[in-house]
């Protein structure tokens, strides 16, 4: 059948009519059909091809001489064929228009179809509509990743309003999640929505620059939810340009941190203050003085240090164990801060000393005064769960500049002064004077001693097991040295190791632990005891040595210790002396298969920024937090701290200390990965570590 031109100009009339190409009727029928890049096919009331335009022919892939007359299914590309004979059906019987889309197989392109009747003849309007149904499902498959982020998505104008802040044009779900505020209360709204009391001025200012200057900004600052509660987000904003560079809108993202925020606070004041009783630590008293020393001598001031120790605390301790001990610390650390001014600074170094520095002191006999004021306050009680104790306290004090001009001799001074203060019958003030040499005496002659025990190797090496509490099995032993003197009896480290330090003969001390280490973990594998590793503590000088990296290298070698079976701990402050210098030998170390733990993590010094770029094998607790764990939420909050950041770096855990199965229950619900102490074993010679491995071995299925 074939259509006169009367007939394709009433068809041109109709599709003009239907809205399919605008300004069509102002050509002639065959120009009409012919011009336009969409195919166009008519039927006759039977389905049969009765015109196709070109564009038709390239979208059926047929010339229209072989399909006019033909049943428009045989060649129709596009399927389901159901459903263009489902639109053909109700336009032949005067439905219609109909409109569909449709997937075109041989073309691999999606087309919007339009059907209406014109006469006695069906007219079929196909668009290619791929550009836009792709456009389409990227968009949505965008928005949909956006609105399942966790982070804040917020998109704004690229126009400046009074507040130099743009306006908000969309936020993703994770906005109202976290800030409270819907959509609605968000968009037509500026950026200063998000900006309270709480953020820093400084912040805003830097960010409107940034946008003033279309420069893409990171920053980390306080914010505030739709309740008024703050928290910390890390933002950061990126221009959008369109094709002449121009901004048009600004991407920014935020993410939550207050959580690793609240952490680093946490870090940050361990790492000045003690864990036991809150005051200002060992770093946090030098930094003290050393600023009073600068202001006073500008001011020509005096400063005062005065060193305090408990007198018979080590019976209480020993007698009634850590717990009480470690209460009466907190209730005499209390007394003490209410005994001395705002202005002044009160820290404990450690164990049952306190230190306190006396600054912007007109005259000595003022110093006198507080002095004695502080000897007063131990003649009442110390009430502890129920009980009242008696203690005093000897205090030296030094002076400055008369007993000299910087941190350090200052408080060497003061302590030897108050070990003076001890001597004359304890709970009485003494002054450093030039004469106080006993103390310099007795300590050379243990230095004499000390030289001595190294050459006829007075010393031993006893080892305690490292237990992961995941299995219950021993993964480690640590060599822990002991003097056997000859007349004293058995020495513990802690009244040898510092003068070895101070003196520099903990170098040769501490060659000869690291090796008889190492041949007792050779010893051990040798009789087929799973010890996993042994761990040796290095000391600051050790560490500091340049050759210590070619030792353990030789040590390895003599003993054939396989890698990973070596592990030495450090402490915070040995690491963080020397940065750099630190990072090449931790990395020759790694190097050699030997792993680093980082001793006694929270109590000293330590840098966040650098940690992530150590090679430490595992962070050990300290024992001052295991000892409260179960009792006083901070050390719960700060052990916590400690294994959600050492997970973080994919890095070991280990608490030290354990002394009750409550610790150990503790440490387990916070996710620590071993622990030792006296629940499990104290150090034992290397002849009766048999039995612990024995005790400790995995059980076999």
């Amino acid at each position: 059948m074939r259509t006169g031109r009367s007939t394709r100009a009433r068809v041109a009339r109709d599709i003009h009519a239907n809205g399919i190409t605008p300004g069509i009727a102002a050509l002639t029928p065959d120009a009409a059909f012919d011009a336009t890049f969409d195919p166009v096919i008519i039927y006759d009331r039977d389905g049969r091809y009765v015109y196709v335009n070109p564009a038709a022919e390239r979208f059926l892939c047929a010339a229209k001489s072989t399909l006019v007359g033909k049943p428009f299914l045989d060649a129709f590309p596009v399927p389901p064929a159901a459903a263009f004979q489902e639109a053909f059906a109700k336009v032949s019987h005067g439905g219609g228009p109909i409109e569909f889309e449709a997937f075109s197989m041989q073309l691999g392109r999606w087309y919007e179809c339009r059907q209406f009747l014109a006469g006695d003849l069906i007219v079929a309007f196909f668009r290619d509509v791929s550009e836009r149904k792709s456009t389409a499902e990227q968009l949505a498959l965008i928005k949909a990743a956006v609105e399942s982020a966790n982070d804040m998505v917020i998109i704004t104008d690229a126009v400046r309003t009074e507040n130099g802040l743009p306006t908000i044009v969309y936020a993703n779900a994770p906005v109202t999640h976290i800030t409270g505020w819907s959509p609605e209360e968000l968009v037509g709204k500026t950026m200063a929505r998000f900006f309270g009391p709480a953020t820093d001025p400084e912040i805003v200012k830097r960010v409107v620059d940034a946008i003033g200057r279309e420069e893409s900004n990171r920053f980390e600052l306080m914010t505030h939810r739709k309740d008024g509660s703050t928290f910390w987000v890390e933002s950061s904003s990126r221009p959008v340009r369109d094709a002449k560079g121009v901004a048009t809108h600004w991407v920014i993202i935020r993410r939550d941190i207050t959580e690793r925020k609240l952490a680093e606070k946490q870090l940050a004041h361990l790492a000045h203050h003690d864990a036991l009783t809150g005051l200002p630590n060992r770093t946090l008293l030098l930094e003290r003085l050393s600023h009073s020393l600068t202001f006073e001598q500008r001011n020509r001031r005096t400063v005062a240090v005065l060193y305090l120790d408990l007198d018979r605390f080590k019976i209480i301790n020993d007698t009634l164990g850590h717990a009480v001990g470690d209460e009466l610390l907190k209730v005499v650390s209390g007394r003490l801060e209410r005994s001395v001014r705002p202005s002044d600074t009160l820290a404990r170094p450690g164990g049952d000393e306190f230190i306190i520095v006396l600054a912007d002191v007109a005259y000595e006999r003022d110093v006198q005064v507080v002095a004695e004021k502080l000897i007063k306050t131990f003649s009442e009680p110390f009430r502890v769960a129920g009980d009242d104790f008696f203690i005093s306290t000897s205090i030296g004090v030094s002076i400055y500049p008369r007993d000299g001009s910087d941190v350090d001799t200052l408080i060497k001074n003061a302590d030897a002064a108050m070990y003076s203060a001890k001597e004359r019958g304890r709970n009485n003030v003494q002054y450093y004077v030039s004469d106080l040499q006993e103390a310099t005496l007795r300590k050379l002659a243990l230095e004499s001693d000390l030289r001595k025990a190294i050459e006829t190797r007075e010393f031993v090496v006893h080892y305690q097991p490292i237990i992961a509490l995941s299995s219950g099995f021993i993964t480690g032993m640590e060599a822990l040295v002991r003097w056997q003197h000859p007349h004293k009896g058995l020495i513990m480290p802690a009244d040898f190791i510092p003068l070895a330090e101070e003196s520099g003969l903990i170098v040769p001390l501490g060659e000869w632990v690291l090796s008889t280490a190492c041949a007792q973990q050779k010893e051990w594998e040798r009789l087929g005891l799973p010890c996993g590793r042994v761990t040796v503590n290095i000391s600051a000088r050790q560490f500091q040595q340049r050759e210590l990296p070619e030792l353990i290298e030789r040590m390895l070698r003599d003993h054939r210790i396989t890698r990973g079976a070596l592990e030495l701990e450090l402490t915070e402050s040995v690491v963080m002396r020397d940065v750099q210098s630190s990072m090449r030998a931790l990395a020759h170390l790694r190097d050699l298969g030997v792993g680093v733990a980082m001793d006694d993590f929270g109590t000293g010094y330590s840098s966040l920024s650098y940690l992530k770029h150590f090679p430490i094998a595992a962070l050990k607790i300290d024992r001052s937090f295991v000892d409260d764990l179960t009792v006083d939420p901070f050390d719960d909050a700060i052990s916590s701290a400690i294994v959600n950041l050492a997970k973080s770096l994919n890095i070991r855990v280990t608490a030290e200390g354990v002394e009750s199965h409550a610790q150990l229950q503790a440490l387990r619900r916070l996710g620590c990965d071993e622990a030792q102490g006296w629940y499990f074993s104290p150090a034992v010679a290397a002849a009766d570590s048999v039995a612990l491995f024995e005790r400790f071995k995995p059980h076999q299925s």
